[in-house]
């Protein structure tokens, strides 16, 4: 995949690499969890507005992951590709956020299945995307110029996804009871899951 060569005024340092693969790994697993209801949308209109916006996760995640390839190849000489990041790694060498890696139902036993919830997907994308819209935003200030050039990118993009889920939020909200109740219960397991991003290499990479 071809980039831009940016300049940067910021020392590339371990941290800020697993910083950039933490965000990439982030928006590929949630954008390959969007993409399971793909032909299995509520409604038409809902099964190609879910796949847009995994194809927007998954277009962001690359470019993370072409910028994570030349950190490295700057920190250790080692020469990667963005499929090297997404196919080539062990499960437990993804930083993604817990959030995006839950399914798409409520907690259940361990040996218990269910079929996929709207309303968690819905709760989650929208947690998720207004997040973003505020990372994205700081991050258009960071003096890695990659980064900010693709989060200048990632919020026209993300705009869209908050207000999407924003709108199904109320629909959910004005619509029936059972539709309320599924968004509360949806709630307190999704909203108060741990989110890691390290403040001191966030505070590195955004000051010029």
């Amino acid at each position: 995949m071809s980039t831009t060569s940016f300049t940067s005024s910021v020392s590339t340092t371990p941290e800020h690499l697993q910083y950039v693969l933490r965000l990439a790994d982030t928006a590929l697993i949630l954008g390959q969890r969007n993409a399971e209801w793909c032909g299995h949308g509520p409604i038409l209109e809902e099964d190609i507005a879910l796949s847009n916006m995994s194809l927007d996760l998954i277009g962001q995640a690359r470019l993370l992951y072409t910028h994570a390839a030349t950190l490295e190849q700057q920190l250790t000489g080692r020469q990667r590709s963005e499929d090297d990041y997404a196919y080539f790694r062990a499960e437990r060498e993804f930083a993604s956020y817990t959030l995006v890696e839950l399914p798409h139902y409520g907690p259940l036993a361990g040996t218990a299945q269910a079929e996929k919830d709207y309303a968690v997907t819905i709760v989650r994308n929208f947690l998720y995307a207004t997040l973003m819209m505020h990372l994205w935003s700081a991050l258009t200030r960071s003096a890695d110029e990659q980064l900010a050039a693709i989060a200048a990118k990632s919020i026209k993009e993300t705009q869209y996804h908050v207000h999407h889920a924003g709108e199904w939020l109320v629909r959910f909200g004005d619509g029936t009871d059972e539709s309320v109740s599924y968004t509360h219960l949806t709630l307190p397991t999704r909203a108060f899951v741990y989110v890691s991003v390290d403040g001191v290499v966030f505070r590195q990479i955004t000051l010029k």
